[in-house]
């Protein structure tokens, strides 16, 4: 089960950290355009890949004492994890703009149209009920064949009475002509304004902009803009955390470490059965028999084991960790208390033993386990 877990969660792990190298992609190309965005895409997925593997080599930088290197883990581990959480805040925020103005634009656009319409229909209503424009001109071009039309000039030099009467009316004619040329005009326009709303998504022209927002704001009394900001939040942290720290939590082996001063490496965990003792270090580190079980006398254990599992030997070295962790297995079989890290090295340097620093880590120069010590 153990095994199961740590390939699934280590999957799971993989699949939030492409997730994440996707996001710092996409974002990267929105700064820039062409190919000078594509490089910005590429920079910032390939920092985030190898933000994910940083952890890992961050614990076994500091388990193995190389500080140096641990700390600028730590600081490529920092700049990765800001620039990766502003990519996924700046794609979050740009998709929600999007739709929300995408939403906004439809309900602008069919606000338009419905007060375009009722202009149209006030100035119908204005006009009043008339006659098809094509009966008006017919009756005036009827009235224009007659003598009096002729008489009076076409309506210019109207003197008499019954030319004044008559050209009176053809004025009224062509007023009402223009009048129903007019609401003609106008209702055609109001049909192609009624069929533009009918051909509209008028479900998601009237959907709210942001309804999730919206719906928590009337639930928490907050506003929707904070609300709107946290959402962008929690999402980015979501993806931020799961990439950066997902693959590290999930190939937890659930085993001590030899670091650990209050159980040594050899000691099993809760959820494991014990192993036998390695009788090979007790054949090359004591004379006891393996079988001796009873606790050790009071002794300086750091003093015992240098004598029992250590020689000295010109040009050559124990990296620290090594030689605390066959101390750790040492001093519990014989039955000494396990120091910790820094108290064994305490006491090594009170002895005179030589340490050396080189790239990060801790040696000891001139000495050597004895054969079958690291058994």
């Amino acid at each position: 089960m153990h095994t199961v877990r740590i390939v699934i969660g280590s999957g799971l792990a993989l699949a939030l950290s492409g997730l994440s190298v996707v996001c710092c992609f996409v974002f990267g190309t929105h700064l820039a355009p062409g190919n000078e965005g594509m490089i910005y895409g590429a920079l910032g997925g390939v920092a985030d890949a190898l933000k994910a593997l940083l952890p890992l080599g961050i614990a076994a930088a500091i388990v193995s004492g190389q500080r140096g290197r641990a700390a600028i883990a730590i600081v490529l581990f920092a700049v990765f994890s800001v620039y990766s959480f502003a990519s996924e805040l700046g794609l979050y925020a740009m998709s929600r703009d999007a739709q929300a103005s995408t939403t906004t634009a439809g309900k602008e656009t069919l606000s338009q149209l419905k007060d375009e319409r009722a202009r149209i229909r006030e100035r119908l209503a204005a006009l009043g009920q008339t006659r098809p424009s094509k009966t008006v001109t017919a009756e005036l071009i009827g009235q224009k064949q007659s003598p009096l039309w002729q008489s009076s000039q076409e309506c210019h030099e109207a003197t008499m009475p019954a030319s004044r009467t008559f050209c009176a009316g053809v004025a009224k004619l062509e007023g009402e002509l223009a009048a129903s040329e007019e609401a003609e005009r106008l209702r055609a326009k109001d049909d192609a304004l009624g069929q533009k709303m009918g051909a509209m998504d008028l479900a998601a022209a009237l959907k709210s902009a942001d309804p999730q927002s919206e719906a928590l704001a009337r639930l928490t009394g907050w506003q929707a803009s904070s609300i709107k900001d946290g959402l962008a939040i929690l999402v980015a942290l979501l993806i931020e955390l799961g990439s950066g720290f997902g693959l590290y939590a999930a190939t937890a082996s659930g085993k001590s470490t030899a670091a650990r001063p209050d159980r040594p490496a050899n000691r099993p965990s809760q959820d494991e059965p014990p192993a036998a003792p390695k009788k090979r270090i007790v054949a090359a580190c004591s004379n006891r028999p393996a079988t001796v079980t009873e606790k050790a006398p009071a002794v300086d254990p750091v003093r015992a084991f240098t004598k029992a599992a250590m020689i000295a030997k010109a040009g050559r070295e124990i990296a620290a960790g090594d030689l605390y962790a066959t101390f750790a297995r040492w001093a519990e079989h014989e039955g000494h208390d396990v120091l910790s890290p820094a108290g064994f090295g305490r006491k090594l340097t009170a002895l005179k033993f030589q340490r050396v620093k080189r790239g990060g880590a801790i040696y000891y120069a001139g000495v050597e386990l004895v054969p079958g010590a690291r058994g």
